[in-house]
């Protein structure tokens, strides 16, 4: 091999090392990115959790609060047929 061969050898392997070293450092970069992401997604996931079950006790207080309405209208409506009661019995 001549010299001038060696010599495109060797910078056609220091190109093909840049470009190694290059796409080596892009794929840790996508490592650390896709690792951010699964991080990411547990803390959505477990938001999404804990939202679950702050609307499940959210629901369940309204329906106790509506089934208190209810009570008490009915409460309402039987004092004031007592109270018309009384005052026709007066």
């Amino acid at each position: 091999m001549s010299r001038t061969q060696l010599l495109e050898v060797e910078a056609r392997l220091k190109s093909s090392l840049a470009t190694l070293q290059e796409r080596s450092l892009q794929y840790k970069e996508l490592m650390d990115s896709h690792q951010r992401l699964r991080e990411e997604q547990t803390a959505l996931g477990q938001e999404l959790e804990s939202t679950k079950a702050e609307l499940l006790d959210l629901r369940l207080k309204r329906d106790k609060v509506s089934w208190c309405s209810t009570d008490i209208a009915e409460s309402k409506m039987r004092l004031q047929e007592l109270a018309d009661c009384l005052r026709a019995a007066l």
